[in-house]
């Protein structure tokens, strides 16, 4: 049996020892009603990440710039047991479903489908499917002479609205709390100190449960060259709900409580940020059994770009990320 490491090494290998060194030959410009491109990196998996592979194997590369991620799938990785896909005499029902499909009759279509055309047994639970499993993801991080800075020391507050029980009011109350607690001048000497290194609360550990509302503020002095170089904030995925603020300035939302548990706040502040004292400021919530205080914050190199441009063409399949920082051309 195919070990998962294994597994993950012929995915990279057949994926990308290829593609990395493929070429247009004849440098044309692609066709554009063929070719979907972005001007950004992707977001999320879901909506914005572009799909490489060959039916057996896939990739969804991101397109980012200093810290790629590209996440890799490969048909064998599901959950359940085997099932037995020959289904004898499946192919009789074919003319029957497309019919009532043509007909709007989309339930009887899928209760035929259930009993003639599926796997025969095996799957998932009881059910005669199983779930597709991501393989592993391949995180490529290129190497700068600038050194990130992990933000470990911190000091929260829960934003507490004693005595107010109507939803309205408190939701109010917390709104006008939490914008004066990220103000770049508020005073938070009396505040809870939060010290948190190497993906753990080694000081102020506190856990969040429905409703719970909290600021975090962490005092970062830059030198000039420090803020020339840095400014991609980094927030690691157990802060889920909430908002970022730097300066006083909201700067983005944490991914919220839908996000997929890849999804972080990675967000390019360098414009936010000066040379001397700065304050960056997280607002942490619970909802649906989503979020606490974050483990892992940092800042790192900065990735703010020009000319970027990412795209696959779907007359070759080829994927393409370019961008131009500091005069050179990637």
């Amino acid at each position: 049996m195919m070990t998962l490491r294994h597994a993950l090494k012929r995915c990279i290998t057949l994926l990308f020892g290829s593609i990395l060194t493929t070429t247009h030959a004849d440098n044309a410009e692609p066709d554009p009603s063929n070719t979907l491109w972005y001007s950004q990196p992707a977001a999320d998996w879901q909506h914005e990440a572009l799909p490489i592979g060959n039916g057996r194997i896939g990739a969804m590369i991101f397109g980012r710039v200093g810290q790629e991620r590209i996440a890799l799938n490969e048909e064998s990785v599901w959950s359940g047991s085997r099932v037995e896909w020959n289904r004898e005499n499946a192919s009789e029902n074919l003319p029957e479903i497309r019919k009532l499909l043509l007909d709007g009759k989309n339930d009887e279509a899928e209760k035929l489908v259930n009993q003639t055309f599926t796997c025969t047994g095996g799957g998932s639970r009881s059910g005669t499917w199983g779930c597709y499993q991501e393989l592993g993801n391949l995180n490529i991080e290129w190497i700068t002479n600038t050194l990130s800075l992990p933000l470990s020391d911190w000091k929260y507050q829960l934003m507490e609205t004693p005595g107010i029980t109507n939803p309205r009011d408190r939701y109010q109350l917390i709104n006008k709390l939490v914008a004066e607690a990220v103000k770049i001048d508020t005073d938070d000497s009396g505040w809870i100190n939060y010290v948190i290194a190497d993906g753990k609360a080694t000081k102020g550990e506190r856990k969040l449960v429905n409703g719970d509302v909290v600021v975090m503020r962490h005092h970062l002095t830059l030198s000039k060259e420090q803020h020339a170089s840095l400014g991609m904030l980094r927030i690691g995925v157990r802060a889920r709900q909430g908002s970022v603020y730097v300066n006083g300035q909201e700067v983005g939302d944490l991914p919220g409580w839908q996000a997929g548990g890849h999804d972080k706040f990675a967000t390019d502040i360098n414009k936010f940020l000066k040379p001397g004292n700065n304050v960056i400021a997280v607002k942490c919530s619970q909802y649906r059994r989503q979020g606490q205080l974050p483990l892992e914050i940092s800042l790192d190199p900065g990735e703010t770009t020009d000319n970027y441009h990412r795209q696959l063409d779907l007359s070759n399949a080829v994927s393409t990320v370019t961008y131009t920082k500091d005069g050179i051309t990637y």
